[in-house]
């Protein structure tokens, strides 16, 4: 891998890091995520996190894949951040993870609208 993309990468992972910080996460960039497993970004995450900043999505099968094995040890979901030259973040995780939140958030606003008419 050339310095450039390095650096790319490097930079994106900075950028998630960040992205989580600013939702009060607790976060730092893995430096050892490569030789040792895991997720680019660590830290006290609901998730194990894997970054790829890149000119275009070309291997996004081996992605997921580097994604999920990353977090197998970890009792965590996988998540698969992908940002493409001139474009926003993406996330992928997985399906069952995806209804999993959507549960969560449908049972918080039931239990919020509840409690608004018990306030009422």
């Amino acid at each position: 891998m050339g310095a450039t993309s390095r650096n790319k990468g490097a930079r994106g992972e900075v950028e998630v890091r960040d992205a989580y910080r600013a939702q009060g996460w607790v976060a730092r960039r893995n430096f050892g995520s490569g030789s040792q497993g895991g997720g680019d970004i660590a830290g006290e995450l609901p998730d194990v996190p894997e970054v790829k900043r890149v000119k275009r999505v070309v291997k996004y099968h081996e992605w997921v894949a580097q994604a999920a094995e990353g977090a197998a040890d970890s009792g965590k979901p996988w998540s698969l951040w992908i940002r493409v030259d001139g474009a926003q973040w993406n996330v992928t995780i997985p399906a069952e993870h995806y209804m999993a939140l959507l549960t969560d958030q449908r049972s918080l606003l039931q239990s919020l609208l509840a409690e608004g008419v018990r306030n009422a």
